[in-house]
């Protein structure tokens, strides 16, 4: 009688070795591999782990910020020089003074150096904190060139009568002509002419306090004496300030 032989299957325990290798490689690669840190602005990291950190005082704390500090409350148009108030708790009023530019390479050596002179001692006796504003701006001619456009609308206008003579056609026709050209002299004027102007802002905590200084401020220096700007100039001059489409 003959014996036959058992089969064995020899496949399944390789695979099963292979999963458990598998496995046991995934595992220890797992516990040797360290997860990286994410970095967040608001934690902050100890010898443990990432904590957060609140600061209780944040509320409290004041950020200085120029276009708070002058933000402006009102003209006080009852009160002398008109000063500003502010709409803020760093300052109470401000004051807004011009000062004349000069062309100092146009002087001569001993005006430039009475004019530096000047300046340094006004600089010397003015112990209060100021803030000095230059413009550098197109000269603004809008509002003459919305005028003659309106004027010459006007005569475009009276040129469609059929009843003109031949004599008051030829006049409505040169002063279109002449509008024209005045017209066209503006834009040029606005685009090629630039004006520069000088503040000194000036900041008091009381009415009184803002007077005093303003008064030193225009006397202390004989050669360098700043004048208040008028209402109008101040309205003009804040928003300026306050539009981001100009140049200050």
């Amino acid at each position: 009688m003959a014996l036959r032989k058992k089969k064995t299957n020899s496949v399944a325990p390789l695979k099963a070795n292979k999963k458990a290798a598998k496995k046991e490689k995934q595992a220890k690669r797992t516990q040797t591999q360290e997860a990286p840190k994410q970095a967040n602005l608001t934690l902050i990291q100890n010898t443990a782990d990432f904590k957060y950190k609140y600061d209780a005082d944040w509320e409290n704390k004041e950020f200085l910020d120029i276009v708070k500090i002058v933000a402006p409350k009102a003209i006080l148009y009852g009160v002398q020089n008109n000063p500003i108030a502010l709409a803020n708790g760093y300052s109470g009023y401000l004051q807004i003074m011009e000062v004349y530019g000069k062309d100092i390479a146009a002087l001569s050596d001993n005006e430039r150096d009475g004019a530096i002179l000047s300046f340094t001692q006004w600089l010397s006796g003015t112990p209060f904190d100021t803030q000095i504003q230059s413009t550098t701006l197109p000269t603004n001619t809008r509002i003459q060139i919305e005028e003659l456009v309106r004027i010459q609308e006007q005569v475009r206008y009276d040129l469609l009568d059929p009843d003109l003579t031949d004599k008051e056609r030829w006049q409505l026709n040169q002063r279109a002509d002449i509008l024209a050209t005045h017209i066209l002299q503006l834009e040029v004027v606005a685009a090629v002419q630039y004006n520069t102007e000088f503040f000194i802002w000036i900041f008091g905590d009381t009415l009184e306090e803002l007077e005093s200084y303003t008064r030193l401020a225009s006397s202390v220096s004989y050669g360098f004496r700043p004048h208040v700007v008028s209402v109008s100039k101040k309205d003009q001059i804040l928003k300026q300030y306050y539009n981001y489409n100009e140049s200050v």
